[in-house]
């Protein structure tokens, strides 16, 4: 809705959904994730009690890192449990 033109900026998103800017800059970085990972993670059938997600703090250090295969290894390393893609 941004790149189109009917809302004007991330905050004006945020009110929309009625979110606060802080969490709307959150999410939005969540963007710069790998795309296989944005899909891992889009794909979640919903958190059981087995499954341990990551948090979006433990994810900043991952969406930092400008190149993918860094936030690959990054993203290895977090105590985490994801599905692996396709399942």
């Amino acid at each position: 809705m941004i790149r189109s033109g009917e809302l004007k900026n991330w905050a004006e998103a945020a009110r929309l959904i009625g979110i606060t800017r802080a969490r709307m800059t959150q999410i939005g970085k969540l963007m710069l994730l790998a795309p296989d990972f944005q899909q891992r993670i889009l794909s979640l059938p919903g958190a059981r009690e087995t499954t341990r997600l990551a948090t979006e703090r433990e994810l900043r250090e991952v969406y930092a890192a400008p190149r993918w295969n860094t936030q690959r290894s990054l993203f290895q390393a977090l105590p985490i449990s994801l599905p692996p893609l396709g399942s």
